[in-house]
């Protein structure tokens, strides 16, 4: 009777598990993943034991992943001998150990949100704590980023909209994370400091544009030229040239309608290269170095006179133009 009633325990205890934790197939036999972007990833992780798949033989790499399975992955892939709970919630003990290690987890104060689908965005937030610093929101997406603990949706656009911080995640993508974290992030697990981390130590995202940049008021400092025909579209043309990739800046200077010219400057980089002037100027793309609280300012000017303008901050990348900048989209 006893024997009984163990086994029917550990059922229950089986049947409440995620199949991260408890599961029957190897990777070798999952039969759903040959087409998936993921195998490789998927492979490694039931090689390295973070992963199995379900009793069916299937893996189910796009279904979503809750937060208290994340979480459980992120720590056994650094504290493989803590263990699912006998008691009470099956994650219990992982919820303490993000508990001392001060990890923002809802589930610790609801266990209601334990089972919730996890976002991007929250991810970013727990793996970047796990490396012993203390980010929030787009902070912690462009720490992932800058660190490469993430690629984004679009690896062509290493930004934090491509990052889609508001999107589920993936049991594909959950593993994926893991693999980056072990083979990219620190050797041993952290926790997070009560205090925000500086947000000037953050790196600058590679291969960052600025298309869809924010404009800011006028400064009374620099203030901007409104909107001239003839000039405005090339200033346009040229921030949307933009990008940053391994701490360099990019842009493409376009061709000045005759009799213009065209006057280039940037702060906080090179130290002796500040800027360059050109008349008539034929297209083409200069590089630079940069630095956080550096910008990069272009005017188009004729006889002396300043007919349009612009000022790109960094690493904000808010673009100033115009009176209002109500004329750029």
């Amino acid at each position: 009777m006893l024997k009984r009633v163990m086994t029917l325990g550990l059922l229950l205890i089986l049947a409440l598990s995620p199949s991260f934790i408890y599961a029957e197939s190897k990777g070798t036999d999952l039969i759903d993943i040959d087409s998936s972007w993921a195998k490789d990833t998927i492979l490694w992780g039931v090689e390295k034991g973070l992963v199995t798949g379900y009793p069916d033989g299937t893996f189910k790499p796009n279904q979503n992943v809750s937060e208290s399975e994340f979480l459980a992955m992120i720590i056994r892939a650094y504290k493989p001998e803590i263990k699912v709970s006998n008691k009470g919630h099956w994650a219990d003990n992982y919820y303490q150990f993000a508990k001392e290690m001060n990890y923002p987890v809802k589930g610790l104060k609801d266990q209601s949100k334990r089972e919730a689908i996890i976002n991007r965005q929250q991810v970013a937030e727990l793996v970047s704590s796990t490396q012993g610093v203390h980010y929030d929101g787009d902070l912690a997406i462009r720490y992932l980023l800058g660190y490469n603990l993430a690629q984004g949706k679009d690896p062509s656009k290493k930004t934090i909209e491509s990052y889609d911080g508001q999107g589920l995640l993936s049991r594909a993508e959950a593993v994926q994370f893991i693999r980056n974290v072990i083979e990219n992030g620190k050797e041993n697990i952290n926790s997070r400091p009560e205090q925000e981390s500086i947000k000037e130590k953050l790196p600058l995202l590679t291969e960052k544009y600025i298309g869809n940049a924010k404009v800011i008021p006028s400064k009374s400092a620099y203030p901007l030229k409104p909107y001239h025909e003839e000039t405005t579209p090339l200033i346009v043309e040229f921030v949307k040239s933009v990008y940053v990739k391994n701490d360099k800046i990019y842009f493409t200077v376009p061709t000045a309608p005759r009799g213009y010219s065209y006057y280039v400057s940037y702060n906080n980089m090179k130290s002796g290269d500040n800027g360059f002037y050109e008349e008539n100027p034929s297209p083409k793309e200069y590089s630079t170095l940069i630095k956080d609280g550096g910008y990069l300012r272009i005017s188009y000017s004729i006889n002396g006179i300043v007919k349009s303008s612009a000022n790109i901050y960094f690493p904000q990348f808010e673009v100033q133009m115009g009176n209002k900048g109500e004329w750029y989209e």
